[in-house]
Order: structure tokens, then sequence, then C-alpha cells
């Protein structure tokens, strides 16, 4: 066996200890780097080296006639021989000199230091290498001045030193309004570093008439990046808003400007609709002393509502003591300093809702959901997130949200296991959850019919039309797509899923908990505390992670 490149040990100095490292010369693609010896014995067969093996473990091909080994890229060679009784085993390998990162956003160099007194690379030479390699993106000259000081004055060895970068896309802001009247944060808001902003909603701000209450700050398109091969990477443009005023409110769609049309109380709604109303005030409790309250106002409550009484407003609804199964409606957000409570508590509002506790009640809400204590056997669907504090519990019950929803503790070892969805479109859950009753019943019904008067039913026009109804169900229900943004009906190949939707759970999320993300789902197995669940966007399922 004959060895074609050339190879030393050297001193290196790693930390405080001195260690060997074999360099070798550079070999180029194709490059010849062992063969057998002996021209007369193929390969397997007795040589003057006995019988020979050779193994490419790595950048590198055995010839067709398994003669040789040649290199398949540029870069440093190295081969171990392995005697076994009467077979060597050549292992061949080559450590390139140029490596790109999977996405294409970085280029690494590994340079030996040239062997004995044959000179050194210059940079001219590694241009030249990255540009037949394809690299003509971030290329960072100073980079290679320093590892070619290194290996050549300094005859250290330079492994994986970063040479090139792509340069990453920066996504386009979305259109929004910046307020200039100061409402303050939004309580539930989800900070960039995850945290959750609790802080009270300010309600009841008031405007002039003409007064300037917001302007809509446009959207950016972003700007595209590039990889070190120069391939374009899209960015993500930003998205526009469709801006809304009621008639107590004026929007000038040229300038960007909302203004108030009379003076009165100012509220958002899901950060795009703004309204101004009168506020109307009630010192106790709406009980039959108030009757019903139906108004075009905001309304502040600073009792309780009673049971079996009905709130319908359009503007902001402060409620400062209990729901008792009651029904409100709002066009605009709701705060309840008390709880929820009953299983006749029917609320639905356009914006967010800002709750103490609910309990055996339902809440609908178009924007943001906060829960500050806890959520027992209830139903919420909300239109953005589902906000607790880290010691807000939730047992039972079914939880809804387009966005995350973040809590402390899910479920109990007695409990009922809840129902999560988050990323989901709620108002296709719904109709995927009547889909999926409809096909339950329709397989009852016909287990019946066919229990009740025998094979001879399943000829029947009655069977076989049941039987054309639950097909389509099961069609449409396997089609049906619950991510928000995205088409209604997709083959299962279409899907896709927002990755920004998380469970974030601060204390323990107990067995049989079931969870959906988008359109893939997934029971707890075992009971497990500060987990964040998300979607693996390579295995299209979801998993979790310690937090």
């Amino acid at each position: 066996m004959e060895i074609h490149f050339l190879s030393e040990i050297i001193s290196i100095q790693d930390g405080e200890e001195t260690r060997d490292f074999e360099i070798a010369q550079l070999v180029r693609p194709g490059q010849l780097l062992v063969s057998i010896a002996d021209q007369d014995s193929a390969p397997g067969k007795e040589s003057a080296d006995g019988e020979v093996r050779f193994l490419a473990v790595a950048h590198c091909e055995v010839s067709a006639g398994g003669r040789s080994v040649l290199s398949t890229v540029t870069g440093y060679p190295h081969c171990d021989l392995k005697n076994e009784e009467d077979e060597k085993t050549v292992s061949v390998s080559v450590t390139p000199l140029i490596t790109v990162s999977e996405d294409g956003m970085k280029a690494c160099m590994t340079l030996h230091p040239p062997l004995g007194d044959t000179p050194g690379l210059l940079q001219e030479d590694l241009l030249q290498m990255l540009a037949a390699a394809g690299i003509v993106q971030g290329i960072d000259e100073r980079s290679l001045n320093k590892a070619l000081e290194k290996a050549t004055l300094q005859r250290q060895p330079v492994i994986g030193q970063v040479v090139a970068r792509g340069m990453r896309a920066v996504d386009g802001q979305d259109a929004h309004l910046r307020m200039e009247v100061e409402l303050g944060a939004l309580p539930g808001k989800i900070r960039g570093d995850g945290s959750v902003d609790f802080r009270e909603r300010r309600m009841f701000v008031s405007v002039e008439e003409g007064q300037l209450i917001a302007t809509k700050i446009k959207e950016t398109s972003g700007i595209p990046g590039k990889t070190v091969y120069g391939q374009p990477i899209p960015q993500k443009e930003g998205r526009d808003i469709t801006v809304r005023v009621t008639e107590d409110a004026l929007y000038n769609e040229k300038f960007g400007t909302v203004r108030a049309a009379k003076a009165g109380v100012v509220s958002i709604v899901k950060d795009s609709v703004i309204k101004v109303s009168s506020k109307q005030t009630v010192p106790g409790d709406v009980d039959f002393s108030t009757g019903n309250i139906y108004s075009k106002n905001a309304i502040e409550i600073s009792g309780s509502v009673q049971p079996d009484f009905v709130i319908a407003v359009r503007g902001d609804v402060l409620i400062g003591g209990d729901v008792q199964s009651a029904t409100i409606s709002s066009h605009g957000n709701l705060v309840v300093k008390g709880g929820i409570v009953g299983a006749a508590s029917n609320i639905n509002i356009r914006g967010d809702a800002d709750i103490n506790f609910i309990e055996n009640g339902t809440l609908h809400a178009g924007g943001n959901v906060v829960i500050r204590k806890s959520a027992y056997y209830s139903t919420i669907i909300a239109g953005g997130n589902i906000t607790g504090d880290p010691k807000t519990k939730i047992l039972g019950g079914v939880l809804v949200c387009g966005g995350s929803l973040i809590t402390g503790d899910i479920g109990s070892g007695s409990a009922s296991p809840s129902d999560i969805s988050v990323g989901t479109d709620v108002k296709r859950y719904q109709h995927y959850q009547e889909l999926h009753r409809k096909v339950i019943e329709l397989e009852e019904e016909t287990a019946r019919w066919l229990q009740r008067y025998g094979a001879e039913a399943e000829r029947s026009a009655k069977m076989i039309d049941w039987e054309r109804e639950l097909a389509k169900a099961r069609a449409e229900l396997l089609l049906l797509n619950l991510i928000p943004g995205s088409p209604a009906h997709s083959s299962s190949a279409d899907f896709t899923f927002d990755d920004d939707a998380e469970i974030i759970v601060h204390g323990w999320i107990f067995a049989g908990t079931r969870l959906r993300i988008g359109n893939c789902s997934r029971t707890v197995a075992i009971n497990q505390d500060k987990r964040k669940y998300s979607m693996d966007p390579m295995k299209n399922e979801i998993v979790d992670e310690s937090l």
C-alpha cells in the first residue's frame, strides 16, 4: 500500500497541556490519497502488503476498481491502518478546509500549518477556494488573516473558524395604532422575554371633542436575507390592519389619524377598533332595582350582577363585584374584579376580558383573556392569548385560543382532565366539535339500526342516506384546517402551524390533560412541572421542554 500525501506530527498547546497533533498536506477533489502498491494483485487478494481493504470514512471515495481512495473535497487527509491476521483495513478520511452550516448561514475554515519548509497559503488562495466553493456573501477577511497568522506564524492548527456569515432576513413590522392618549399597558400582554404584564387595565380614559386619539403606523416590508452562497432568504412582510371606529370617532385614512367626534371615554378593541362613548355608572348591584341594562355607552358597575340579569352594551364594562349566572355582551372590553360564577353565566365580549376567576361559566372574547386566580370547569374561548399568573389554576373545562396559553397549574389528581387548544381558529374549532359530535351520533344511530333490523337494514334507503352523510362528515373532519390565517380546508400535506403558539405551565400539569396546537394533538402521559409545549417543525408534532 502506498500513501500519496505528506503528513507530520507537531506539538500544540491545549490549555496548560502540550499534545501531539497530526498535520497534513492540503489535497484537492479527485486527488489520489492511498493505493495498493502491488499492481499485479486485485483488491481483496494477497499482495505484497497482504490482503488490503479500503474504508472511505468521510469526504473521500474508493475507486471503481477498489485499488485506491480519492478525495472528494479540498481538505486535510488522514489514514489509519488496522492489522487483523492476514487482512489490513485502511480507514481514510478528509477534514474539509471549508464547511457550511445546514442553513447556509455560516462558513467555517480548518487550516493546518504548512509542512516543513513548504510555503503557506496566502489570503488570495483562501479567497479563491471560498469562491470555488460558491461562498460569496459575508466573507470576513480579518478572520481569514487571523487564521493565516495562527497557522503560518504560530504554527498552530485552526479548527472551525468562522470566515463568512450570511445575512439574516429582517421581518417587516405589522401596522399598528400608536395611541396618542395614555391608556397604559394592556394586562395580559406577553412581553418579549415571555413574561406577562399583569397591571390593571386603565378604564374610562376621557377625551375631548376633536382630540387626537391614535395614529396608524403603516406596516413595513422588511429586508430579505442571503445565505453565504448568495441565495436569497425571503423575509416575512408586515401585515396591514383595518382601522375601524364607531360613530363617535373619526378616522382620516389619508393621514391615519383617529379623533374623537364628541367628548366621552375611549376604548380600543383588539388593537384596531376605537370607540368613544359616554360613561354610565351603576352605584350598586344590577338587580331588580335597575333591571336589565341595554346601552350604547360604557358602563361601570360598583357591585355585582345578580342571577338572570342581562347587560348588553357597546362600550367597555367594569364590574366591581361578581357575575352570578348572568348574561353579559359588549362590543368593547370587560374587567370583572370579582368572579364569574354559575353554569348560566354567559359572557360574550368582542375585545379583551380580564377576570379574577370563573367557575362553571362560559366566556367568549374576541381578544385576549386574563385569568388572575382560577378557572374551574368552564369554557373559555379567546381569539388572542389566554394568560394567567404563575399561581393561576385551571381545573377541567375547555380552553381554546388563537394565540398562546400561559398559566400556573393545569389539573389535579382528582379533577376531570382539561382540554387546552392553542394556535387554533376558534370558529373552525367550534365547527370541528360539531362535526365530531355528528360523526359519533351517526355511528351510534347506524349501530342501533343494524342491531334492531339486522343485515337487511344495510340495504335500506335510511341506512344508505346515513352512510352517505357519515362519509361526508368524516371527509370534512379530516380536511378541516384549524390553523388561524390559513385555508379552511387543506390536505394534510398542506398543513402548517403557527410556530409562535405555545402552552407554558409554570406549575404542574397533570396526566390526562389533552393538548392541541393547530392541527396536532397530544395527551399528557405523566404529571410534570414547569413545562413549555410547542410544535417541532421537523417532526410536525407537539414537544415539551423544561422552563
